[in-house]
């Protein structure tokens, strides 16, 4: 006997609701077709320069990253003082023959709040502070090797002086 059918955004409710034990009454979801999972995620990355160039690689990236959520829908959905995507498909199990049957009596959402910040954002987060510990470290070099200069002249200075005594 097959279960009833149950749709993408009534999964994402449930989850959503679970997730912050928030009673359903108080969520609300809508759904994002303007928005890609992976998008969502990983955040608005940039092609590489070399295919950013060239405009057939160029249009591969994009398409490639236009289908890199799946089956995914995204929902966003708030209640209970939280706020939230989630990113949601009915699930498959293996079927007969080697293939696959989606079960569309379940829903898997993936959950990330709202203002997270993606995996781009944290990389050039951690970028940025690499880039000011080295900024930071140069100009400790660079402070060490004047005082370094300094001495040295100093020495040289003190060396003349002895040299034209002993004269």
């Amino acid at each position: 006997m097959l279960g009833a059918c149950k749709s993408k955004e009534r999964g994402a409710k449930e989850e959503f609701a679970r997730a912050h034990s928030c009673p359903e009454g108080r969520v609300t979801v809508k759904a994002r077709p303007d928005l890609n999972w992976q998008t969502v995620v990983v955040g608005d990355l940039k092609p590489p320069a070399e295919v950013a160039a060239d405009p057939d690689r160029l249009a591969k990236w994009q398409a490639d990253r236009a289908n890199a959520g799946g089956d995914l829908e995204v929902f966003e959905a708030e209640g209970c003082e939280h706020h939230d995507y989630l990113g949601c498909t009915h699930p498959k199990r293996p079927g007969r023959n080697g293939g696959t049957t989606t079960v569309l009596s379940e829903v898997t959402c993936m959950r990330r709040g709202v203002g997270e910040p993606s995996a781009a954002d944290v990389s050039a987060q951690a970028t940025a502070k690499a880039n000011e510990a080295l900024q930071k470290a140069e100009e400790a070099r660079q402070k060490a090797a004047e005082k370094q200069a300094e001495r040295a002249e100093k020495e040289a200075e003190r060396a003349a002086k002895k040299a034209a005594k002993g004269k």
